[in-house]
């Protein structure tokens, strides 16, 4: 059996292409943003969006600050190998040398305060750009049987 983590602690991801989204280049908002958006008539200072502003008055949704710092701390169980080898006395008795079986699976699980279904690990050199599907899980499973 094998199994192999990796992880980072300690890590902040500042959120850039992604605070930009907002009407960036007359592209669309997602619904989140505009439902949760600061607005003189919403004045929620926790808000998941500071503001949303349409960038052809010539002011900018992608002001650098604190507020798109996010956590970019994770762990995930990046891959796991399980094998087992039949008893030759149990192989020999069906005319084979060897059996193994095995299962294996990578990219399993991933524990992290991110934005669900963003992967942390793509988000580190690109800022956030959303552009990246989330990782897929793989399973694998066989049989060796040597003859």
């Amino acid at each position: 059996m094998s199994v192999l983590f990796s992880g980072l602690g300690g890590y902040t991801v500042q959120m850039g292409s992604y605070q930009a989204y907002a009407y960036y280049n007359g592209g669309n908002i997602q619904q989140w943003q505009y439902d949760n958006a600061w607005t003189p008539e919403n004045p929620d200072r926790n808000a998941s969006y500071p503001r949303i502003t349409n960038l052809s008055q010539g002011s900018s949704n992608v002001q650098t600050n604190s507020y798109w710092n996010r956590s970019g701390t994770f762990v995930r169980l990046k891959n796991v190998q399980v094998g087992y080898t039949l008893p030759s006395a149990l192989t020999k008795r069906i005319n084979l040398e060897k059996v193994r079986i095995f299962a294996g699976g990578q990219n399993l699980i991933t524990i992290n305060d991110f934005y669900k279904g963003w992967d942390p690990e793509n988000s580190q050199s690109s800022g956030d750009s959303p552009n990246f599907y989330p990782l897929t899980a793989i399973y694998t499973f066989g049989i060796n049987v040597k003859l």
